[in-house]
């Protein structure tokens, strides 16, 4: 049940939030023109423009140096857009957000958005809009030229685009404008296939490392081997069944999971969260 002040809590008022914003971006003009008289402080930022990156899973396994790798990038000012690409599951989301909470040292707002319901133009720029608080674009505008308003004169920031696969289409319409248009926007995407915009640069998610046919499973538990996918499982186990341990009874039918689910981690999350029903062996008969 969901709490009454929730329940009963007040709408937003769509035209008071681009009220903010607008006078934000007035104010931000104002100071930029005091710093050549010495006084270079800045208006806080409204709500509306502040980082909102999900939080992470602090036990991110697998993807640790393709973390250090694509932050390496960004600082070394690499990508002007980034798309992280690969199918459902296959971790896309999670290294994106890892990725964006990472590089807060890079830049001082970074806005997160699920573009997951977005089928068109007008699609992409009323979530964008929903994710900065604006419930309703103004209809006297155009929705892209409406959201390169608002990030005309925000800080140097990184505009994450998550689930961007059904909305592809439009993507030169939408983002291929503002990159053009908003040299202090950086663009970190996931999607199932490229965009296709010029100063796209791509990067394929592969599969977490598959154990091999003859890794053996007494090196595992003595620590002479190590495979991302056991690791995973082993993880979420645990979190369903605190007294789950690898050992000598269950390493080779977990070793047979992770081969049988090719380092998918959607899915060998799912299989180990069962652990509380099932051994390893009769996960393997499933």
């Amino acid at each position: 049940m969901r709490p009454f002040g929730r329940c009963f809590a007040k709408a937003p008022d769509p035209a008071r939030i681009w009220q903010d914003i607008t006078r934000w971006l007035q104010e931000r003009k104002t100071s930029e023109s005091q710093a050549e008289t010495g006084n270079d402080s800045h208006p806080p930022l409204p709500s509306a423009l502040r980082s909102n990156v999900p939080s992470c899973d602090p036990f991110f396994i697998g993807r640790e140096q393709v973390l250090a790798d694509l932050h390496r990038g960004f600082e070394q000012k690499a990508y002007r857009l980034l798309t992280i690409i690969g199918p459902g599951g296959i971790g896309k989301t999670e290294l994106a957000k890892h990725l964006a909470n990472d590089l807060s040292d890079l830049f001082p707002l970074r806005r997160y958005v699920d573009l997951t319901p977005a089928v068109s133009v007008d699609g992409i720029c009323s979530k964008i809009a929903e994710w900065f608080k604006v419930p309703q674009l103004p209809t006297s505008k155009d929705p892209v030229q409406a959201i390169e308003d608002i990030l005309s004169n925000t800080p140097h920031m990184l505009l994450v685009l998550n689930n961007f696969e059904q909305a592809v289409e439009w993507a030169m319409s939408t983002v291929g404008v503002w990159m053009q248009n908003l040299e202090h926007v950086q663009f970190l995407v996931t999607s199932c296939e490229p965009l296709g915009i010029p100063g796209e640069h791509r990067y394929q998610l592969p599969p977490l490392p598959v154990p091999s046919k003859d890794l053996d499973g007494r090196a595992l538990l003595e620590g002479r081997a190590r495979n991302e996918s056991v690791s995973l499982f082993v993880d979420r186990a645990r979190r369903t069944d605190t007294e789950f341990e690898l050992d000598e009874d269950n390493v080779e039918d977990v070793l047979a999971i992770c081969r049988k689910l090719c380092g998918d981690p959607f899915n060998i999350i799912a299989v180990a969260s069962t652990s509380h029903q099932a051994s390893p062996a009769e996960m393997l008969e499933d």
